[in-house]
Parts: C-alpha cells; sequence; structure tokens
C-alpha cells in the first residue's frame, strides 16, 4: 500500500482508479483535512474506500449436514 498519496500522514491506500458516483477518472488525494480520502473532480465527490479483509467462507450458505 502506498502511504506517500496521503502526504506522510500514514494513511495507507491504495490508488483508486475510477469514481465509484459516476465513474470518471478524474481523481486526487484528499487534503489533510480528510486523510485516506479521495476527490473527483468530475463530480466533486469526496469518498474513501474500505477494505475489510477476506473472508474464507460464504456466510449465506449453511453448512451441509452429515447424511
Amino acid at each position: 500500500m502506498n502511504t506517500a498519496a496521503a502526504g506522510g500522514a500514514g494513511v495507507a491506500r491504495t490508488a483508486v482508479n475510477h469514481c465509484p458516483y459516476c465513474g470518471e477518472d478524474q481523481l486526487r488525494p484528499s487534503d489533510a483535512e480528510y486523510p485516506g480520502a479521495w476527490y473527483c473532480r468530475s463530480c466533486l465527490r469526496l469518498f474513501s474506500v474500505t477494505h475489510h479483509g477476506v473472508r474464507r467462507s460464504d456466510p449465506t450458505r449453511t453448512p451441509q449436514e452429515p447424511r
């Protein structure tokens, strides 16, 4: 992960390729007021993307009972 884009604030972020609202690619890291957020120059929205981890199993499936 890249912390340099956060201006040395120690916020780990991966480059976002497209705005989740308008789909444009005119994105810039936000200023120090919102560390870890991205600013879309096309639709003027400020957003952040959070990764919660990797799940090993599907929570909607029920385990099969023995036959």
